[in-house]
């Protein structure tokens, strides 16, 4: 059951796009679902007023043009998870998030900027060097950072005065793990998580009590659930985006722990992606759960998947210095890679390859 001002926005979306309209929720549902395949052959709207770029399902970038009101709704949503961190004008923000395609960093840039919050837009390392960063976090002593798990559990690393440190943290883009959150507690940081992706965002965010339990951000935005072999799939509408139709759109991401009130997802936790399985020797294994055992010894890994004599091989590249900790890694990987046939090399100066968005690539499938 949903009320009459949700059945409204879905019939002005549908309208706009010359869709038929739908008269209840089960009309609504009956409706195909979408995907990043559906988008490909989306024609240029004649009304957008910016556009970023994904990853399609080959590889090649997917654009997606939003127009003026979803970029409104994604500040409006963006404000409220900035309030809900009680910040104001007298912290300093650090925006840690990529520039360009990936569209949180600009999204936060915006918010604060109606706020009236101090930020330093920087970036990450595709428009500043990490070098350069550790120096201005020196300098400035930013108390708020917004970034990506990895980025600000490399950077914290690296940081040599304590005081530098932030108070809180707003995380996304990424899949938050165990492992970074028991780093971060070791930080003693208030940890903050943001969900969302490309095409709409932000969806939801955490409080710091419970960083893996997402809070959804309404409104302007509708979220509902699919069946699938893996399990639950999050589906989500914006309201907003008359350029390009997010209606039903396949987000990927599995989730649990979903809490409904008045026919509305109010809460939700991310398990994994859809895709999350890859099949080695006949067997499915877990990519994040492969990640989550390396991100215990080190935040810098590399894991090949290639073909070795006819059959399926795992490579996995560590920093030297984790050699001093073989035998404990090679107990923990046996739990997630069981009998298929790998080995661990340790190098002194090993590069993660990035993907588009400047994120770390960890798992790297070549056996095609």
């Amino acid at each position: 059951m949903v009320n009459q001002k949700i059945l409204n926005s879905m019939n002005g979306l549908l309208s706009n796009f010359n869709k038929s309209k739908v008269s209840n929720l089960e009309e609504w549902k009956s409706l195909p679902l979408m995907s990043k395949e559906d988008l490909i052959d989306f024609s240029i709207p004649r009304n957008f007023k910016e556009v970023r770029a994904t990853s399609g399902s080959t590889g090649e970038s997917l654009f997606i043009y939003f127009s003026e009101e979803a970029i409104s709704g994604f500040v409006g949503r963006a404000v409220k998870f900035i309030k809900k961190m009680n910040l104001n004008k007298d912290d300093l923000g650090l925006i840690l998030f990529s520039y360009g395609n990936f569209i949180v960093g600009s999204m936060v840039e915006r918010a604060c900027n109606k706020e009236k919050i101090p930020i330093i837009p920087f970036g990450s390392t595709n428009t500043y060097q990490k070098e350069n960063m550790l120096k201005l976090i020196s300098l400035l002593k930013p108390n708020i950072w917004f970034s990506t798990p990895t980025y600000a559990l490399k950077l914290l690393s690296e940081l040599g005065n304590k005081s530098c440190f932030p108070k809180k943290i707003l995380v996304g883009g990424e899949k938050l793990i165990n492992s970074y959150i028991k780093k971060f507690k070791e930080y003693n940081i208030e940890l903050f998580n943001l969900y969302g992706l490309t095409e709409c965002n932000p969806v939801g965010f955490s409080d710091s009590k419970n960083p893996k339990k997402i809070i959804a951000i309404y409104p302007n935005i509708y979220l509902e659930t699919i069946e699938t072999m893996q399990g639950k799939e999050l589906v989500v509408t914006d309201f907003t985006n008359t350029s390009t139709p997010i209606i039903r759109y396949k987000t990927k991401d599995l989730v649990k722990n979903i809490k409904v009130k008045r026919g509305i997802i109010k809460e939700f936790e991310i398990v994994s992606r859809n895709d999350d399985l890859i099949k080695l020797r006949g067997a499915f294994v877990s990519k994040s759960k492969i990640i989550e055992v390396l991100s215990n010894f080190s935040l810098e890994f590399v894991v090949y998947l290639l073909i070795k004599n006819d059959s399926d091989f795992i490579q996995i590249y560590l920093p030297a210095p984790i050699k001093e900790k073989e035998k404990d890694l090679l107990k923990a990987l046996q739990t997630v890679l069981g009998n298929n046939k790998r080995e661990v090399l340790f190098k002194k100066d090993l590069i993660v390859p990035k993907t588009n968005s400047n994120k770390p690539k960890y798992i790297v499938d070549i056996r095609n």
